[in-house]
């Protein structure tokens, strides 16, 4: 942007050098001279009667316009350096197998930063540039696609397994979802199917999938899950009522004392 207006007012001053007026349609016209100047054109209409008379002028433009295309340069090679990268991370990650998070909440930003090194986000064409930079700059494998049968087998290697994750899907999504992967047809691919449901919801993905597959010629497994359950499961297994009780409780056998007795409330 410096530098868009840097050229853009040595622009407007060549053309004030030559004609004495303005008016609101020159300075959008200046704009478009400007910004063609960075596709490494330069307009020499008003140019050259300053040039001829200043030579601080003619090296000022000079600078501003070699720095233009450096910036033109570094902008494409910056765009090329990370589709290369990603496409590097995408063909490590499938060949070996790993996961694959669909869609972008918070959920799946949370997961994508912990498991990063194996996990691949896959996301519709109408995504947020902002998103595809922050997943550039965290080094995450990202698939920019519609999720349909054709770029699935595409992207899927024959004999590997891959864990395709979703978070925060509704009923309509799950099915549409399952009748993706079931139209799959094959014993070469192995794809695991997690799916993120509401406590009552879990039936329905359980049902729509023995409805829509007509056959056992397929290595598709469907499971779902609750984040919530999973963390209340987690904390009983883990935070244990003796995690809680006091060093005095206890008798030198670590068994509890008979004199005391324990409250439990849920």
């Amino acid at each position: 942007m410096p530098i868009f207006v840097f050229l853009y007012v040595l622009y407007l001053l060549c053309y004030l050098e030559s004609i004495d007026e303005y008016s609101v349609v020159i300075i959008i016209n200046h704009i478009v001279y400007t910004l063609k100047t960075f596709a490494f054109e330069i307009n020499t209409n008003f140019l050259n009667a300053l040039f001829n008379k200043n030579v601080l002028f003619t090296v000022t433009f000079s600078i501003a316009y070699l720095m233009a295309i450096f910036t033109t340069i570094s902008t494409a090679f910056g765009f090329v350096k990370n589709y290369i990268r990603n496409k590097y991370r995408i063909n490590r990650l499938r060949t070996k197998g790993c996961d694959i998070v669909i869609g972008y909440n918070e959920a799946a930003h949370i997961y994508l930063n912990k498991h990063k090194d194996k996990t691949i986000v896959w996301l519709n064409n109408d995504v947020n540039p902002n998103l595809i930079k922050d997943l550039n700059n965290s080094k995450i494998a990202y698939i920019i696609s519609e999720i349909n049968e054709s770029n699935l087998i595409g992207f899927l290697k024959k004999k590997v397994r891959y864990n395709f994750i979703a978070f925060n899907y509704e009923q309509e999504q799950y099915q549409n979802l399952i009748n993706t992967f079931i139209n799959i047809q094959s014993k070469d691919y192995y794809i695991f199917l997690y799916l993120e449901v509401k406590f009552n919801e879990a039936e329905v993905v359980r049902n729509e999938y023995l409805k829509r597959k007509d056959s056992d010629e397929s290595n598709l497994f469907i499971r779902t899950f609750s984040r919530y359950e999973l963390i209340s499961r987690k904390f009983v297994s883990e935070v244990t009522i003796p995690y809680y009780l006091p060093q005095d409780f206890y008798n030198e056998n670590r068994t509890i004392k008979e004199d005391y007795k324990i409250n439990v409330f849920f």
